[in-house]
């Protein structure tokens, strides 16, 4: 027998995380080489609005996803995929953009600030 859980995600928002997880992908794709350095992507800024817009449950599940998929060596990171991508000076960042809902709520709780919000 099959036991119902009581998880609801209404197509919008499935439908939100979709196409901001193909924006993603598009805006780590531009980046500007620097000398010294790797590059700088657009992916960066990007993030930054995924959360206050999905909000941190959803916008950490995007991130997840994009982690996930980019591991499983899908070319969606700024310079490639796969599991030898863990070993690229930039690799931080992605755990950074995972984690950071999380230092968020942990600021917003501390300072009684609403730093994420949904739309």
């Amino acid at each position: 027998m099959y036991q119902q859980t009581n998880v609801s995600v209404s197509a919008q928002t499935i439908c939100k995380i979709g196409i901001y997880f193909a924006l993603l992908v598009l805006s780590a794709k531009v980046a500007i080489p620097i000398p010294f350095y790797d590059y700088i992507s657009l992916q960066t800024a990007f993030i930054f609005l995924v959360y206050p817009i999905l909000g941190a449950k959803y916008g950490s599940w995007l991130t997840v996803l994009y982690l996930v998929s980019g591991l499983l060596g899908l070319p969606i990171f700024a310079s490639g995929g796969g599991l030898g991508y863990i070993f690229k000076t930039t690799f931080g960042f992605l755990i950074a953009f995972t984690l950071m809902p999380f230092w968020l709520l942990s600021l917003e709780r501390a300072t009684n600030y609403l730093a994420i919000t949904n739309f």
